[in-house]
């Protein structure tokens, strides 16, 4: 479940024993620290993450499924403009999908990936494992690195995909091997969370982290009162995250 902004406040305003007053606005005091606050729990999670101490599977709150198809050059390209949602981090690519309709029209490939929000996925098929430029560059000459379709048989071929490139493109691209230049893949990914403009908005964070986004939260308002120091991220935020999420 998202933590709702107004439970937020009323949590803050209890600690600061100003309930009922005025002394605390939403505009003011409140939207900066909790927007200051989501900013900080995603570097915090971008430091577990990088620290191999949580997997990113761990957000479900903000893991999503989508559809897409792969470019002329065999690439999945993500426009958070058309999405809706700003990329976060790449879960997952699959390819050979089961959709809805089974046998969607699919127009020539062009440069940029088609977001496909009119097909429904069925079976996300095979999984894409996620490789290096390194073992890319083999592809041609081993047939046992992933991405390679020396063998031509298809139950053979592990398909594979780079992190995020840029070949000329206005956009970050994933490049996906073998070819799948013009079909339907899946995409498996975490959406960043966005940061309220309303008080009846809410954070998309486990409920679990509700009493350290308080205590952050407290901190920005300490902290523009000149009361107390701006904490960073430390080892011990990130030991409370890993506890909290594990």
């Amino acid at each position: 479940m998202p933590i709702l902004c107004q439970t937020i406040v009323d949590r803050c305003l209890s600690a600061l024993d100003a309930e009922g007053s005025d002394r605390y606005v939403w505009d003011r005091d409140f939207l900066p620290a909790i927007s200051n606050t989501n900013e900080w729990m995603v570097s915090l999670f971008n430091s577990v993450f990088s620290a191999k101490k949580l997997s990113e599977e761990s957000l479900g709150e903000l893991k999503k499924i989508r559809l897409w198809q792969a470019n002329m050059y065999s690439g999945f390209n993500f426009d958070s403009l058309v999405v809706g949602d700003e990329l976060w981090s790449v879960l997952a690519i699959y390819v050979k999908n089961a959709t809805v309709p089974s046998s969607p029209t699919l127009p020539s490939a062009i440069s940029t990936s088609v977001f496909r929000s009119d097909v429904r996925l069925l079976d996300p098929g095979k999984s894409c494992k996620r490789t290096t430029d390194e073992k890319v560059a083999e592809k041609n000459r081993n047939p046992f690195v992933e991405g390679s379709d020396i063998f031509g048989c298809e139950d053979l071929i592990e398909y594979a995909y780079v992190n995020s490139t840029v070949f000329g493109a206005t956009l970050a691209e994933y490049p996906i091997y073998p070819s799948v230049a013009g079909e339907l893949i899946a995409v498996s990914y975490l959406a960043k969370p966005t940061s309220p403009i309303n008080i009846g908005d809410s954070l998309n964070f486990p409920e679990t982290l509700t009493d350290m986004i308080v205590d952050k939260t407290l901190n920005y308002l300490a902290y523009k009162q000149g009361d107390a120091p701006l904490l960073s991220i430390s080892d011990r935020s990130i030991n409370q995250l890993t506890v909290l999420m594990t």
